[in-house]
């Protein structure tokens, strides 16, 4: 699959009149053995690791290379930040997205897309592409969910069990809305036979977010979270801004 997917991609860039370049090949190969829904920041922060002279200039732009030649994908999820995933060599499929991890997985079936087709027939519509996302919570987060605390109840930040507690990402939190930093989201991976495996080792992110001063326990107010841009928020007497990316590997439980 790599092999098919560099020829292809070099015989795009010939077509325009560009060059594989070692940068671009170096891009290429890490989206590719990353390329399960990533960001351009998460790209560029395993990239710039390998190679520091490459900017994020230099990844925004073999992004719009790889859509462009249809080796990538773009996606939205409704947190604000553009993925990109491996288009070549896939057929069309919709995903179903975990509201308290992250997680998306890519599923067929056979069946929604035949109605989906007749929806459009029935409108009169003709059919040129379409996208659908499930919006839930995986087993995964399920199975924590019931095993950690007891039915109808919650476990507040103090450690007591008490109703009324919420779990959801930073990007969620209302305006105004307070809440307690309980977890950083875990990475996606890929296993060697496609099997999604978890890593909670911290990453460049977690660093970053630690160094801001937001750390588990630390109670935290929004203050801005609306459009699509950066969010704003106070820890402690600081008040921070951060990208819709970094803020959405950041679980808080809130009241109510």
């Amino acid at each position: 699959m790599t092999d098919d997917v560099k020829s292809a991609f070099t015989a795009y860039l010939h077509r325009e009149n560009l060059k594989m370049t070692p940068q671009r090949e170096l891009i290429l190969e890490v989206f590719l053995s990353n390329s399960n829904h990533i960001s351009s920041e998460e790209l560029y922060n395993i990239v710039s690791k390998k190679d520091s002279t490459i900017g994020q200039a230099t990844v925004y732009r073999m992004l719009k290379l790889l859509s462009d030649s249809e080796i990538a994908r773009e996606c939205e999820f409704g947190d604000g930040i553009l993925y990109y995933e491996l288009n070549f060599g896939k057929g069309h499929h919709d995903h179903l997205i975990c509201v308290k991890c992250g997680i998306k997985l890519e599923v067929y079936d056979e069946k929604i897309e035949k109605q989906q087709e007749l929806l459009a027939k029935r409108h009169g519509f003709k059919l040129i592409s379409h996208r659908l996302d499930f919006f839930g919570i995986c087993g995964d987060c399920a199975l924590r969910e019931n095993t950690t605390r007891p039915q109808g109840e919650d476990i507040a930040p103090n450690g007591a069990v008490e109703p009324g507690y919420e779990t959801l990402p930073l990007t969620k939190l209302a305006n105004g809305a307070r809440a307690v930093v309980m977890d950083f989201m875990s990475e996606e991976k890929h296993g060697s036979n496609g099997t999604m495996l978890r890593s909670k080792l911290l990453t460049s992110h977690h660093s970053r977010i630690q160094e801001l001063g937001i750390r588990a326990g630390k109670v935290v107010e929004m203050l801005n979270n609306k459009g699509r841009g950066p969010i704003l928020f106070k820890v402690d007497d600081s008040r921070i801004a951060l990208g819709r990316g970094l803020a959405m590997k950041i679980i808080v439980r809130k009241e109510g």
